[in-house]
């Protein structure tokens, strides 16, 4: 009876023993999941900034020598007939109306 508790002892010895080892494991699994999910996250944010910042030189480079103004801070282009430019993507955009003189300022 002994002999078999000694083994049963052993057998549960070794059991905790594998299961702290994969108990570590798991966590550093889950940790590099972790990492990669936020390195994901980075990388998609940065290519929206690019993506955002290539179509902003496309617009400034449309036209040169557009009349610009400053409303509050903010420089605004005033766009000719026909042409949109954004100024900021995130607050405003800017729209010249076909035939008109005067612009029309969304925000």
């Amino acid at each position: 009876m002994k002999r078999q508790s000694q083994k049963y002892l052993a057998e549960i010895t070794v059991f905790k023993a594998r299961l702290m080892v994969y108990n570590k494991e798991c966590t550093k699994k889950i940790e590099e999941e972790k990492a990669v999910m936020l390195l994901n996250d980075k990388m998609a944010v940065h290519n929206l900034e690019q993506e955002l910042r290539s179509e902003i030189n496309k617009v400034d480079c449309l036209e040169e020598g557009n009349f610009t103004k400053e409303l509050e801070g903010n420089l605004e282009r005033i766009a000719k007939s026909g042409y949109a430019q954004v100024q900021d993507p995130l607050t405003k955009i800017n729209l010249g109306d076909e035939g008109k003189d005067l612009p029309t300022f969304i925000s």
